[in-house]
């Protein structure tokens, strides 16, 4: 955040982002939560470049075509899973 503060920073700028900085601070996540974050991410990203979209900002469109590619990829695993162990999951 230092690169932000110019010489002629205002007070209120500069307080705003000793605000912001320890918010950051004290509301960081996990190393494991920040872990458990990465794949579905990378997934969503991937998926996206694969189809032309950009991730950020994520259009809702994107996201509910990502949505329903996990619902579909969920469907097709569970009818696999049901064939190898002889049950039905769908």
């Amino acid at each position: 955040m230092q690169e932000l503060v110019v010489n002629n920073a205002s007070t209120e700028l500069l307080d705003s982002l000793k605000e912001l900085q320890s918010f950051v601070e004290n509301n960081s996540a996990a190393p494991n939560t920040e872990i458990a974050y990465a794949k579905p991410w990378k997934d969503f990203e991937t998926y996206c470049y694969k189809l032309g979209l950009t991730p950020l900002p994520a259009d809702e469109g994107a996201v509910a075509l990502f949505l329903h590619h996990l619902y579909k990829a969920k469907k097709a695993q569970a009818y696999y899973d049901s064939k190898i162990t002889g049950r039905n999951q769908c």
